[in-house]
């Protein structure tokens, strides 16, 4: 029995000196770093533009009060996101080995806008500033990110903006309260939610296949399902 209480003691103890060492890390040097590993892997401004602060519970993370991540050099329509407010909480074991597991993420009154040029190309392709820290696992140099995935996803009161330069047209989604779960880069991305389209509300349920292929600009499937009180709309 004794044995048994000074393993819980000692549990008890690593507990505290853990949870005392993150809190005595400073939030703008932790948002700081995201930003800048953020900017490198994905080509754009990375920036968390209010009061950041870290949290401990119920996820391990970061809020902050604002966020903006720049659009395509080629595009005239500002940050491709921006947010009054951001979460991301993270589990912490698998960041040892490479692989960043987002626990939760909330994202409230943001701002997304999504564009295609008039060479077909769209801004959701990413091109890393550091190809090789976005090299993915087995390719010529070691990369640091092996996988990206997402267990809870939450975008709150949100305005999606989808113009197409080769066409003309231009589409959008307001009060959008959608989820999103991504299982991997090789896996499949979901979404669903409900979001208004004028006067209508449409509820949305979009799968795409091959999440890490959709943002190299790559071939991959694409399931889309909207329905309103006038009828409904699917693709494939």
């Amino acid at each position: 029995m004794r044995w048994i209480i000074r393993v819980i003691g000692a549990i008890a103890i690593l507990s505290i000196i853990v949870f005392i060492g993150f809190a005595l890390l400073p939030a703008e040097k932790i948002a700081g770093f995201a930003a800048r590993e953020l900017s490198q892997r994905t080509g754009r401004d990375v920036r968390f533009t209010g009061r950041i602060r870290l949290v401990f519970y119920p996820v391990l993370g970061i809020r902050t009060d604002g966020v903006l991540i720049g659009n395509a050099p080629w595009s005239k329509s500002g940050p491709m996101l921006e947010a009054e407010s951001l979460l991301i909480g993270v589990k912490l074991q698998p960041l040892f080995s490479g692989d960043v597991k987002i626990r939760e993420f909330r994202a409230i009154n943001p701002v997304v806008r999504l564009e295609k040029n008039r060479d077909g190309v769209g801004n959701w392709e990413l091109t890393p500033a550091n190809p090789e820290a976005a090299r993915p696992e087995g390719a010529a140099s070691g990369s640091r990110l092996k996988d990206l995935s997402l267990a809870d996803g939450r975008i709150s009161n949100g305005r999606i903006i989808y113009v197409d330069h080769q066409s003309g047209r231009d589409f959008r989604l307001e009060k959008a309260d959608l989820a999103v779960v991504l299982s991997g880069l090789a896996g499949p991305a979901t979404l669903s939610g409900q979001a208004e389209y004028g006067s209508e509300i449409v509820s949305l349920n979009a799968r795409i296949a091959e999440f890490g292929m959709f943002l190299s600009g790559g071939l991959t499937g694409l399931d889309l399902i909207a329905e309103t009180d006038f009828g409904s709309l699917g693709f494939k």
